[in-house]
């Protein structure tokens, strides 16, 4: 399985869904052993999170996300306005829809491959949408912004798959609280929201 990885914002979406190609880094990985394309997509993952901390595109998010909070502001409640942040600003689009409306991939391809979005990209598009891996991205990226652990999180949640893991969010470490809290940006009704219905569940932590 191809791991398409869109990391420099070369085009905004509007000139994107006009035809003109993203020319994305293609990685390619594999199901087996079992958890290994996993495995790779959550290093990618973590990569870009790390990598887009200090773009100016993330940075001026986080300070939006949290410009309405006192000084004094608990960890639970600067989570929680990145988590609404996000939900407010990015739309959820399922990653078939964008390889092939975007890189104009054939119906088998784009089901097959998993396309992972830049923060800074993401957050350069005229209407900025992606999965729940590019949401959890961007979450992981902005709370590292202000120097929270995090961790991301893959379940198997589609009951016809019990092994395959699905969906992946944020695990955030409140150092006031003492505790982690979830943080399902793409899914979640309200932070520390979590799927009631897995088989599996993997902690990957952001190093």
């Amino acid at each position: 399985m191809p791991i398409p990885t869109i990391d420099s914002p070369m085009y905004n979406a509007s000139q994107a869904f006009a035809g003109v190609p993203y020319a994305p880094t293609v990685s390619p990985t594999s199901n087996w052993p079992i958890d290994q394309s996993v495995h790779d997509t959550i290093q990618k993952m973590a990569a870009l999170a790390c990598s887009n901390t200090e773009h100016p595109i993330v940075i001026a998010a986080v300070k939006d996300a949290t410009q309405s909070l006192l000084p004094t502001a608990s960890d639970r409640e600067i989570c929680t306005a990145i988590f609404y942040w996000i939900k407010d600003h990015v739309q959820f689009v399922e990653d078939e829809t964008l390889n092939q409306a975007a890189l104009g991939m054939s119906e088998y391809d784009a089901i097959d491959t998993e396309l992972l979005i830049a923060p800074s990209y993401l957050l350069s598009m005229q209407h900025p949408m992606g999965d729940c891996d590019d949401f959890s991205t961007l979450c992981a990226a902005m709370l590292l912004v202000l120097r929270f652990k995090v961790a991301f999180v893959t379940i198997a949640a589609d009951q016809s798959e019990p092994n395959r893991l699905s969906h992946v969010y944020v695990k955030v470490w409140m150092e006031d609280e003492n505790k982690g809290m979830y943080l399902d940006c793409s899914h979640g009704a309200f932070p520390d929201w979590e799927h009631g219905e897995y088989t599996r569940k993997l902690e990957w932590g952001i190093s």
